[in-house]
C-alpha cells in the first residue's frame, strides 16, 4: 500500500461488489465531483462535523476548506494558496468548544485557526524539530479543555498546545517500542481524555493519557482481514467509541476503550474507491467518509450496497451534488 496518502495519486478499481465478514453498512449517497468549483474537490483529505452537523471538507489540492449543510448543499469556503495565510497541502482539521476551526497546514508546517465562519484568527508552528515546530504535521485533536494535540509526523511525535498556540509539551520519538512512532498520522481523544494515535508505520494504535504517558497498544502487523491494517485516521462518536480508518484494508473499524474491535465497516468493497483518508461520526451514528474525490454518507443499518467509479482522467460532470 502507499505509505503517504497525502502525496496524491489515484487508483481505479474495476466495478464490483463483494461481501466481507463482520461488515455491515449501506451506501446511502454521495456528493462532490472532481474540479475547482464550489462543491467540487481535488484530493479532499479530511472531514469534520460541527455541533450542528455542518460538514467541513479539507480540499487539499484546491488549498481550501469547504463547508456544506448536513444535506450536502454547498455553503461557503475559506482559504487559498496565496502566501501568508494561504494553505499549502492542508490535511486534517478539528473544532474547539468555541466552534473555532483549526486546520493543519501541512506544507507550511503550521496550524491555522479560524472562526466558525472562516475568518482567520491566528497561526502557530514553523518548520523544524525543536519545541513548537513541525515537520509535515498531519493529525489534530482537541480535548475538553481546548488543548490542541498535533501529530508531528516527520518528527515522529505528538505536540500539545494551548488554544492560542502556546507550546505545552510533547511525547513520542522515532522507533517501534512502546510510546514511540513510525509515521504517525491520525489522533483522537475519547470521552475519558485518553489519546489514541494511529501509528501508521508500525501498524498499530497507541493509547496515552493527557500527559502523554503510554497506556497501551492495540493492533499488530496483520493482513487485510485484521482490524488494524494501515491505520490512518481516528474518529470518535458521541458515546465515546473510537473508529480507526484503515487505508490498507479500506475499513472503518469501531473499537471500545480496551481495544476490542466491535464492528468492521467496509469502505472499499465496490469499484472506484480510492484509499479513504478521513471519517466523521454524527450524533445519530451516520458516518461520513472521504475516499478519493468523493464524500460518502453511510449508515450501519444494512449490508454494503452500491457502487460508482472514479474516472481515470478525472473528467467528472460540473457542479455539486447533494446528499
Amino acid at each position: 500500500i502507499r505509505t503517504d496518502v497525502r502525496k496524491g495519486g489515484y487508483e481505479v478499481m474495476p466495478p464490483n461488489i463483494t461481501s466481507a465478514p463482520n461488515v455491515g453498512s449501506l451506501l446511502i449517497n454521495k456528493f462532490g465531483t472532481y474540479g475547482a468549483g464550489n462543491g467540487q474537490f481535488d484530493r479532499p483529505l479530511s472531514i469534520a462535523l460541527n455541533s450542528t452537523n455542518d460538514i467541513f471538507i479539507v480540499d487539499s489540492n484546491n488549498s481550501r476548506v469547504q463547508k456544506f449543510s448536513n444535506g450536502g448543499e454547498y455553503q461557503s469556503q475559506f482559504g487559498s494558496s496565496i502566501s501568508g495565510t494561504g494553505f499549502d497541502n492542508p490535511s486534517l482539521m478539528a473544532e474547539d468548544s468555541q466552534h473555532n476551526v483549526y486546520v493543519v497546514d501541512t506544507g507550511n508546517n503550521r496550524v491555522q485557526k479560524f472562526s466558525s465562519n472562516g475568518q482567520y484568527i491566528s497561526q502557530f508552528g514553523s518548520s523544524g524539530s525543536t519545541n513548537g515546530k513541525f515537520s509535515q504535521p498531519s493529525g489534530i485533536a482537541i480535548d475538553t479543555s481546548d488543548n490542541v494535540y498535533v501529530v508531528d509526523t516527520g518528527n515522529n511525535r505528538v505536540q500539545k498546545f494551548s488554544s492560542n498556540g502556546q507550546y505545552i509539551s510533547q511525547f513520542g520519538s522515532s522507533g517501534s517500542t512502546n510510546g514511540k512512532f513510525f509515521f504517525p498520522v491520525g489522533i483522537g481523544i475519547d470521552n475519558a481524555g485518553v489519546i489514541y494515535v494511529a501509528d501508521f508505520g508500525n501498524n498499530r494504535v497507541q493509547k496515552f493519557n493527557s500527559s502523554g504517558v503510554y497506556q497501551g497498544t492495540f493492533g499488530t502487523s496483520g493482513t487485510v482481514n485484521s482490524p488494524i491494517y494501515g491505520p490512518y485516521g481516528i474518529s470518535k462518536d458521541t458515546n465515546g467509541f473510537m473508529y480507526v480508518l484503515n487505508v490498507g484494508s479500506r475499513k472503518l473499524v469501531k473499537f471500545d476503550s480496551a481495544g476490542t474491535a466491535l464492528k468492521q465497516i467496509s469502505i472499499g468493497n465496490y469499484g472506484g474507491i480510492d484509499y479513504p483518508s478521513s471519517a466523521a461520526i454524527a450524533a445519530d451514528g451516520t458516518m461520513y467518509v472521504v475516499a478519493g474525490e468523493y464524500v460518502q454518507r453511510l449508515t450501519s443499518n444494512g449490508v454494503l450496497a452500491g457502487q460508482f467509479r472514479i474516472s481515470p482522467d478525472k473528467t467528472q460532470s460540473a457542479g455539486a451534488g447533494m446528499l
